[in-house]
């Protein structure tokens, strides 16, 4: 009777506050594969670019920046849309989870991302195409990343960019079951992906006209999710384009 008493406690004990934590934290974040999956995709990209480091980071670009039209299938341009992206759908994506029945979270989330980055990689390679163009008529590394950056800086403090940033923080109606979840889910990712576009299009064609070094690639993310979370000021924004642009062209 005894044993049996002890075995029952052993059952019962607490699971160590460590776990406890960790578990709490990834149900009041339901969106963290979503970052992972980020993560992966930028170890992905560092490792194909030639290796993991500072020296890696300040080059100039990949060995396989030259993509041609239309870009190949092994371009790395998945990689490249689902690196830069998947931090901007981390807070729709938990948008969409929250407001999703909790046995659904991530389908709601794994639809709601066919929808975005569907969008996003179509309109990847139309931005490519037009930084790639852009960069055999300039024909200078450095010229061709700063003539981009005063585009997008330039655009960084028009009236449209708060409108298009606004636009991107608008929720979407759910339905709680059913294939009108899925296909809700599916709508929202389109819409924040059309969203996003609109908002950051200028800013995504940095890295092609840069000759997608990481070092550009990094700071457009940076500066990207940054005004999405946290809200910049425009000239803070437009400063910070100019000035990994001169970074960039120094280190070239």
């Amino acid at each position: 009777m005894r044993a049996l008493t002890l075995g029952s406690a052993r059952l019962a004990a607490p699971r160590p506050a460590g776990l406890r934590r960790m578990r709490d934290g990834l149900r009041r974040h339901p969106e963290w594969w979503v970052l992972a999956l980020c993560a992966a995709a930028w170890l992905c990209l560092m490792q194909r670019s030639g290796g993991i480091g500072f020296a890696t980071i300040c080059r100039g670009g990949f060995a396989w920046r030259e993509l041609g039209w239309p870009p190949a299938p092994d371009s790395g341009l998945p990689l490249m849309t689902a690196a830069m992206m998947l931090p901007l759908a981390a807070g729709p994506a938990r948008y969409a989870a929250f407001h999703s029945l909790w046995r659904r979270r991530a389908r709601a989330i794994a639809v709601f991302l066919c929808g975005y980055l569907g969008l996003w990689l179509a309109a990847a390679w139309l931005l490519d195409a037009a930084s790639a163009l852009w960069l055999s008529a300039v024909n200078n590394l450095s010229l061709s990343l700063a003539g981009a950056a005063l585009a997008a800086a330039a655009w960084q403090l028009g009236p449209g960019k708060a409108a298009a940033l606004a636009a991107c923080h608008r929720g979407h109606a759910l339905a709680p079951s059913g294939g009108a979840a899925d296909r809700d889910c599916l709508l929202y990712g389109l819409q924040s992906g059309v969203a996003c576009l609109r908002s950051c299009w200028l800013l995504m064609l940095l890295p092609g006209a840069g000759g997608h070094g990481l070092a550009v690639m990094l700071g457009v993310t940076a500066l990207a999710a940054a005004e999405r979370y946290r809200r910049p000021v425009a000239a803070v924004s437009a400063a910070a384009l100019l000035g990994l642009a001169l970074w960039q062209a120094m280190a070239a």
